[in-house]
């Protein structure tokens, strides 16, 4: 059963995270500790401030420190954890894949940490958070997969410098398709990754990406000259026929429609920005860039905008309808009539019928949600005991007695 549930928070990375980032606020990060060579940290005064509205503190055993590593980046987290982050980055920079990426990528003003609280329930197996320069964790990854997770992490950061997550948001289907080609290139080189650091690794990826992994095992046999790359094309290309292809289409037409409602609530309308579409040939070459070259070598007549990967189960294009009615028909995605489409988990099965079965999935979110609110009532509690204690450190500091 536990492996089950793993599976399921685990297995696809970030699909809850986008679901979050498209429909709110984006959270307060913890504050910052001195590093060396860095600007003063913040004043204690400041640090008060900040800790009362984060609910993470500056005091105990948490940190964040710039060890010597082969990369200039900041780990966040106790010294237990930074250990462990320590290794993570280690293992991750060996391969081709994330030596190439941190190369890439300045990353020296960024940090590296294991999601916490409530997060962990909500965002998987990891998160590139842009606004504050930040890559997290799932803190049950294992030392064999986290370094993978932190790979396909590092390649949506990469996307974020190529201009990628700017793209095609002037129609629906384009604002889709971005977020789908961006996801299969971010496995694509996981999956590399993930292949030259050992067969414990892999079978890890297989256990959680059958059809991808199997992808990259034919397409890598069948042609010596250019295994890695004909491997990546085959993961990227095996993702538009997955079930997390499913799972993410279904999760962003869904975080899009929760935007638009929150709009009408507040009077207002919910418009995608008047951005520039796809340019085909730029697109491509952002790919190359990005770590998934020979698109057109390996896919013949590849376009982004053919059916099989702008197109969409018939069940998303009219979620997108309804939330887009004033939108032309024709910038909707078009049906695939083979798009995969959203599987019930075995949580939500009844015998050995693929049927739903609402009690069952009522009695798992009521309980998700009871976990969850638990959670940010601990973290409450903490928070508040943390700000007590800062307010005695400031008396202390400041040759006052705390008042009793």
């Amino acid at each position: 059963m536990m492996d089950t549930l793993k599976k399921y928070l685990l297995g696809t990375v970030a699909v809850i995270g986008l679901s979050a980032t498209l429909s709110a606020e984006p959270a307060i990060g913890p504050v910052r500790q001195p590093c060396a060579g860095k600007p003063q940290a913040p004043s204690l005064a400041q640090g008060f401030n900040s800790a009362a509205k984060t609910g993470f503190g500056i005091l105990g055993d948490y940190s964040v420190s710039r060890p010597p590593l082969p990369v200039d980046v900041m780990i966040e987290g106790n010294r237990e954890d930074a250990d462990v982050l320590c290794r993570i980055v280690r293992r991750a920079w060996e391969t081709p894949e994330g030596r190439g990426l941190f190369a890439r990528n300045d990353m020296s003003a960024w940090r590296i940490g294991f999601l916490k609280g409530y997060r962990v329930y909500l965002s998987l197996a990891g998160e590139a958070d842009y606004e504050k320069e930040a890559v997290f964790l799932h803190p049950l990854l294992g030392p064999k997969e986290a370094p993978g997770v932190l790979v396909h992490e590092m390649t949506h950061v990469d996307q974020k410098r190529l201009g990628m997550w700017e793209w095609g948001e002037n129609t629906p289907e384009n604002a889709m398709l971005k977020y789908k080609m961006n996801e299969a290139a971010a496995r694509a080189v996981e999956a590399g990754a993930m292949w030259g650091m050992g067969s414990a690794a892999w079978k890890i990826f297989r256990d959680r990406d059958g059809d991808m992994a199997s992808a990259w095992e034919t397409a890598y046999a069948a042609n010596p000259l250019l295994a890695t790359e004909a491997a990546r094309v085959a993961v990227f290309d095996a993702f538009f026929g997955s079930d997390l292809c499913a799972i993410y289409e279904t999760r962003v037409a869904s975080a899009l429609s929760a935007r638009q409602a929150q709009a009408r609530k507040s009077g207002g309308k919910f418009s995608l920005p008047d951005a520039d579409g796809y340019n085909e040939a730029a697109f491509i070459a952002s790919l190359t860039l990005n770590g998934v070259p020979g698109l057109e070598r390996h896919i013949a007549d590849f376009s982004p905008h053919s059916l099989r990967y702008a197109g969409v189960s018939d069940e998303v294009r009219a979620v997108l309808a309804r939330t887009f009615p004033e939108v032309a028909k024709e910038s909707l995605p078009r049906i695939r009539p083979d798009a995969p489409r959203v599987k019930k988990s075995g949580i939500m099965k009844r015998g050995d019928e693929n049927e739903f079965n609402p009690w069952i999935f009522l009695l798992f979110a009521g309980s998700l949600a009871g976990l969850v609110h638990g959670l940010k009532r601990r973290e409450e509690e903490k928070a508040k005991a943390e700000m007590e204690e800062m307010a005695r450190l400031r008396h202390k500091l400041s040759g006052l007695r705390p008042q009793m």
